[in-house]
């Protein structure tokens, strides 16, 4: 221990502060709150969805890179240096899409797909005792668990 400096597990030692709130560690406290957390992760519904397909259009066109050149040179039987040449080549230019354009959207995708999981989490968890709390009618509670049905493709690996 530094002199005059205490740990935080010790007695009379700083507490440990803790971390932001996140959308997701706040519960909804009313119905206004619930319906705005549920829009919010409709929003980012849409979004990681948006983030599948452009990753799959990126995979796409990282495969035509390699296949296209290689299928026109078999094709015209070209000499195998200019294959070796041109797979080489396709093959730097897919190594660099990876890195530049693919993983950054591949982290966006499961950063925002883990808050989703979170969000829809804690709106699964409330529904039921901020429904009889505030005596939702049936036909809201309904849809309210209709929306969130959308959300069970997503947790197990999701649509592009």
């Amino acid at each position: 221990m530094i002199r005059g400096f205490r740990r935080r597990d010790e007695p009379g030692g700083t507490p440990k502060s803790k971390p932001p709130l996140s959308s997701g560690d706040r519960a909804a406290q009313n119905g206004q709150e619930f319906e705005a957390l549920l829009q919010k992760a409709e929003r980012l519904l849409a979004s990681v969805r948006r983030g599948g397909r452009r990753q799959l259009t990126l995979r796409c066109l990282q495969a035509a890179v390699v296949l296209v050149p290689a299928l026109v040179l078999l094709v015209t039987d070209a000499r195998r240096a200019a294959l070796v040449a041109v797979l080489m080549a396709a093959g730097v230019l897919c190594a660099v899409a990876e890195l530049w354009a693919i993983r950054p959207v591949v982290r966006t995708r499961e950063r925002q797909l883990a808050e989703l999981n979170e969000m829809v989490d804690t709106l699964r968890e409330v529904l039921v005792h901020l429904a009889n709390r505030e005596r939702w009618p049936a036909h809201r509670v309904r849809d309210a668990r209709d929306r969130l049905a959308q959300f069970s493709v997503e947790e197990r690996g999701g649509l592009w």
